[in-house]
């Protein structure tokens, strides 16, 4: 079941970066990027299957109580008394919202589409903080820097994906190059403080939690993300 768990975070997380990048790239004038076009279908799959990965939490949980209280009786506690089953709950509310507005738009609507595209994503990124583990520790702080670091990274990374797999030229490229530089940075430096903000949550010594899963996972990410910091000085 773990496994399950961390691979629907993965997938969870490529689905957030692929909505919030495509909505980013289409309010920014053409004039300041690469034409793009983004498939529709990689929308609607990446906002329909958002509450199916962030229900497999509940699931392990629903599955964790099952032995004493009953399946049904576990999951309808998990959905209505749980925070990450209240949280779930609006989840999939924002989910089929975005789903209709998906259905609905018109080529011609691209700006306000985007726009609330981008706003109902990041409300579904604010249900994912409020139902982390952080807000069980430190409710408003929790949910502060889990909101933060997720929004930092969907749109660091969701930019380039839909940049790497869905443009169709290189027209405007260093313009391009001109704002997403701040955007880049901005998006690590925040990544990076309410990251710090989140290991003072969880944790009370960085060293100290190598010992348990979660804090090898940690240091496991925090040297991927060194790698990555020496290649782009290097690259500049």
């Amino acid at each position: 079941m773990d496994i399950l768990v961390i691979t629907s975070q993965a997938l969870l997380y490529l689905c957030f970066s692929v909505l919030v990048g495509s909505f980013v790239l289409l309010l920014v004038p053409s004039k300041y990027r690469p034409d793009i076009k983004v498939p529709k279908s990689i929308l609607f799959i990446s906002a329909i299957t958002l509450p199916i990965f962030t229900f497999i939490p509940i699931l392990d949980i629903t599955l964790y109580i099952a032995p004493r209280l009953g399946l049904f009786e576990s999951f309808k506690i998990v959905l209505t008394t749980y925070t990450v089953g209240t949280a779930w709950n609006f989840t999939l509310l924002g989910s089929v919202m975005l789903v209709l507005l998906m259905a609905l738009a018109r080529s011609h609507e691209k700006g306000i589409f985007s726009f609330l595209g981008i706003l109902l994503t990041f409300g579904l990124i604010l249900t994912v903080a409020w139902s982390s583990h952080a807000v069980s520790i430190g409710p408003i702080m929790g949910i502060i820097s889990d909101f933060i670091h997720l929004a930092a990274v969907s749109i660091w990374a969701g930019i380039l994906i839909i940049i790497g797999w869905c443009s169709l030229n290189h027209k405007n490229w260093l313009e391009f190059l001109s704002w997403f530089s701040i955007v880049d940075i901005s998006c690590l430096v925040a990544t990076v403080l309410s990251g710090v903000l989140l290991m003072d949550v969880l944790v009370d010594r960085y060293i100290d939690s190598w010992i348990v899963s979660y804090g090898q996972g940690l240091f496991i990410k925090h040297l991927f993300l060194l790698s990555l910091l020496f290649y782009a000085f290097i690259r500049r």
